[in-house]
């Protein structure tokens, strides 16, 4: 693969039998991150089809767990011209946590966030600012 420039997708995601361990392979120009989630009963569903609908991705990282990417992340910045981390863990808007809180742990400094996260998150996202002006509807009511 690296002598075809192909690019190569480093997921993390829950353990189960046929998951693959969190890597950090870059084989391309592109550095390319995709984080699921790690919630286990996403996954036991994977070729059947329950009864109710499952919440896919229902996970929010924990601090040590978006440690452990920054420092992929970082070791994989070093030889790629780009690096793109896509969070997808998207239930409740936990990829949206866990999207400002790993860009902090890699240095970003801007320290901002939605309000209704904080007000939501108020633990994971304290200390940000939420004071840019916010519009709460979309149309005048």
């Amino acid at each position: 693969m690296i002598d075809q420039r192909v690019g190569f997708c480093n997921i993390d995601q829950a353990a189960y039998t046929k998951a693959m361990p969190p890597t950090e392979f870059v084989t391309s120009p592109i550095s390319y991150v995709r984080l699921h989630g790690r919630n286990p009963q996403d996954w036991s569903h994977e070729f059947d089809r329950p009864e109710k609908p499952v919440a896919r991705h229902d996970y929010l990282y924990g601090t040590n767990e978006l440690t452990e990417w920054r420092d992929r992340i970082e070791r994989m910045r070093q030889f790629s011209a780009f690096t793109f981390v896509f969070l997808n863990n998207d239930i409740g808007g936990k990829s949206v946590v866990n999207a400002i809180q790993l860009a902090e742990l890699l240095g970003d400094d801007r320290h901002n966030a939605p309000t209704e996260l904080v007000r939501k998150y108020p633990m994971e996202l304290a200390g940000l600012r939420t004071d840019r002006p916010t519009q709460p509807y979309l149309f005048a009511a």
